[in-house]
């Protein structure tokens, strides 16, 4: 088959890292695997001087890279497309809604640099609409992670959460990463999506002699980030008070290229840092570490516990997206997200029982070894198979979820046939002083008071009549009208 992933710029993480394990598994077994990502305007700096793009990983296949002149034609396009009013009303929404409108020429850029192929995979909802709109092989949204989470503590970005929960929606072959994500998906959008699971390589994790072996100091490790989902600030707490618990018997490292908002050498809870590190190094850092911690508030399938379960480390982690991998008291010990105490147990436990930490680790070690790359490619690859011989349809949006109303607070109830046919898809409406996204055929009401008061005050676009407006997928046309 001919194979083309859609992969934006990214540096060393678990989502990116999979698709290169993916497309270079597939390419070794006689696939022609091709890999398209985002001008070079949007490389780090040190790629663009090489030329290469994800310098990280040696992918053996063809990068196919959108070219940066037909990218800044496309934002002219994409500001006609998203924005299609007149005078300094015009220059004044362009300039608050740049983002979306560097968004959208990316996708149209992306349309026009696919190869032809058999399956074109999107790896995020972004990529997502370029893949379905491109008509190039059969479209495959290889989903990574419940992506409005992304977007859902920053009010600022509305119509962003919109547009991700719009990808949910296309027509399109659909898998899951992990089976929180297909719940995730079942349960807001109707959708019954297989998943199969990442993998890591076996073979850079394993387990080394312990820091604590030579001075008898624990050691507890983790990703550092700065997004709040990623649970950073919560290890901070906790580590503050085993710090005054353990005065001298407890360090604290981290790991990861982003750094956190809470400085190392902060007095409440420092840390070592340790950036930029190759497989081999982090494997090492992970061996050598007593306990890893994995606190983020929702994740699907996280690399960073396993690898620490490969390289013999006890871990603690949250639960969501975990659950294929991690079983509370067996081989980790699982804790509700943003549950300070339970963390703060959960780590304390592991530092005072030694023989705690060693059989969690021994049954972590037994656990990783299911997970090879070459066993996960057998999965995605028969999934493959079946997609391009027909043996499967699209998952399409079934609206079963009537009267269900979702973490932002999403109520969906049908629309009335004369409402369905007055108002184009993808405008908000107001009635009865309630606003109203007509999306799907359906009407969804507005009910979390912060998102309502976000588009109330910030993100509606008044206009005088929406019969007849033109709203690309993906991209909403805020109106407040009275019906």
């Amino acid at each position: 088959m001919k194979i083309n992933f859609c992969l934006p710029p990214s540096r060393l993480a678990g989502g990116p890292l999979a698709i290169m394990e993916y497309a270079n598994g597939l390419l070794k077994r006689g696939h022609k695997v091709t890999i398209t990502t985002y001008p070079m305007s949007f490389w780090p700096n040190e790629w663009c001087e090489s030329g290469t793009p994800f310098p990280w990983y040696d992918f053996k296949g063809e990068y196919i890279i959108t070219d940066d002149r037909e990218y800044r034609s496309n934002l002219e396009k994409a500001k006609d497309i998203l924005l299609d009013f007149g005078g300094d009303r015009q220059r004044k929404l362009r300039a608050g809604y740049q983002a979306e409108i560097e968004e959208l020429a990316i996708v149209l850029s992306l349309i026009g640099a696919f190869p032809d192929c058999d399956i074109n995979i999107a790896t995020i909802w972004l990529s997502a609409f370029a893949v379905y709109f491109s008509r190039k092989g059969k479209p495959v949204y290889f989903m990574q992670h419940y992506e409005e989470v992304f977007e859902r503590h920053d009010f600022n970005r509305v119509l962003k959460l919109l547009s991700i929960r719009n990808t949910y929606e296309l027509p399109m072959y659909k898998i899951a990463n992990s089976s929180w994500l297909q719940r995730q998906i079942y349960q807001k959008y109707g959708q019954k999506v297989p998943f199969s699971l990442n993998a890591i390589d076996i073979n850079e994790f394993s387990p080394t002699s312990k820091w604590s072996e030579r001075d008898g100091v624990i050691r507890v490790l983790s990703y550092c980030d700065e997004r709040e989902w990623k649970g950073f600030a919560d290890i901070a707490q906790v580590m503050a008070k085993l710090y005054k618990e353990f005065p001298g018997k407890i360090e604290w490292h981290a790991f990861g290229a982003e750094h956190s908002r809470i400085k190392s050498d902060n007095k409440m809870a420092p840390y070592h840092i340790h950036e930029g590190l190759p497989f081999k190094e982090l494997g090492k850092l992970y061996a050598a570490s007593d306990i890893a911690v994995s606190a983020s508030w929702y994740e699907s399938f996280p690399l960073p516990p396993l690898e620490a379960m490969a390289s013999g480390t006890a871990v603690v982690t949250t639960i969501y997206g975990t659950e294929d991998y991690c079983f509370n008291g067996k081989n980790s010990i699982c804790v509700p997200p943003r549950d300070i105490t339970a963390m703060y147990r959960a780590i304390k436990k592991l530092v005072e029982a030694p023989d705690l930490r060693a059989r969690l680790a021994k049954e972590g070690m037994e656990t990783a070894k299911g997970f090879s790359w070459e066993k996960a490619i057998d999965v995605r690859e028969q999934m493959l198979y079946d997609i391009y011989e027909n043996k499967i349809e699209y998952n399409r949006f079934d609206p079963i979820g009537t009267g269900f109303v979702d973490g932002c607070g999403i109520d969906f109830m049908q629309l009335p046939k004369d409402l369905e046919e007055k108002y184009s898809e993808g405008s908000y409406i107001k009635q009865d002083n309630r606003y109203f996204l007509i999306q799907n055929r359906c009407k969804r009401l507005i009910a979390d008071p912060a998102l309502r008061a976000a588009l109330s005050e910030q993100q509606v676009i008044e206009v005088d009549e929406i019969e007849g407006m033109r709203i690309p997928m993906g991209f909403t046309i805020w109106a407040k009208e009275d019906i």
